[in-house]
C-alpha cells in the first residue's frame, strides 16, 4: 500500500508539469539529447527551483492509468518506468513492480482505482502531513516492542538492556573512560 500511496503523492505533485515535461521530452528526445542532460532539463521543465531532477515522460497519470483497465499492470509499470532515476530508484527499493504482479494475479489493483480518488496536492496536504500516515507503521512496531534487535523501549540509554556501557555507576558516579555520545 505504501508505494501506491507514493505514487499518487508524485502524481499530484507532477500533474501541473506534466504537459510541458512530456512536450520537452518530445523536443529533446527528437534532437537527440544525451540522457545526463535530459534529465537536468526535464528536471527544470517540471520544476526549475528543486535541486534534484523530478519529472516523469510517461503519457500516463493515474487517471489515464483508470482508462484502460485490461491493462493496466503493464501501463502501471511503464508508468513507473517513466520517472526520473531517482524516484524510480524508491520504487525499485519498494519491489514495487513484484507488487504489481502480485495484486495482477490477485485481481488487486483496484487499489489503482481507489488512490486515484484520493486528492494528495501539495496545496492540500503538507509534506508533513503526509510523512505522519508513511509513519504509523514504524510507530506501532515500536508501540508492540519489536525494535528489531535495537534496544528496549523501556531501557534508557547507557541501560545494560541496549548494549551500551553504563556511564553510572550504581552509586550515582560517573564511570572514568566513558563519555556520552551526545556531547
Amino acid at each position: 500500500m505504501l508505494p501506491i500511496i507514493v505514487l499518487r503523492r508524485l502524481d499530484c505533485v507532477l500533474e501541473e508539469s506534466k504537459d510541458a515535461v512530456l512536450a520537452e521530452y518530445e523536443r529533446l528526445t527528437a534532437a537527440e539529447t544525451p540522457e545526463n542532460a535530459m534529465d537536468r532539463m526535464l528536471g527544470r521543465a517540471a520544476d526549475p527551483e528543486r535541486k534534484h531532477p523530478l519529472y516523469n515522460t510517461s503519457p500516463y497519470t493515474f487517471k489515464k492509468l483508470l482508462g484502460d483497465p485490461e491493462n493496466i499492470a503493464q501501463n502501471l509499470a511503464a508508468y513507473i518506468h517513466g520517472f526520473s532515476p531517482t524516484a524510480r530508484a524508491v520504487f525499485e527499493r519498494f519491489g514495487f513492480e513484484d507488487q504489481i504482479e502480485k495484486l495482477d494475479a490477485s485481481n488487486r489493483l483496484f487499489t489503482v482505482k481507489e488512490m486515484a480518488a484520493v486528492d494528495l496536492h501539495r496545496d492540500r496536504i503538507t509534506n508533513l502531513q503526509m510523512g505522519l500516515p508513511l509513519r504509523a507503521p514504524r510507530d506501532a512496531v515500536q508501540r508492540a516492542g519489536q525494535r528489531g534487535g535495537r534496544r528496549p523501549l523501556h531501557a534508557p540509554r547507557g541501560h545494560p538492556a541496549d548494549g551500551q556501557p553504563r556511564l553510572h555507576r550504581r552509586d550515582g558516579r560517573v564511570q572514568a573512560g566513558h563519555l556520552p555520545r551526545d556531547l
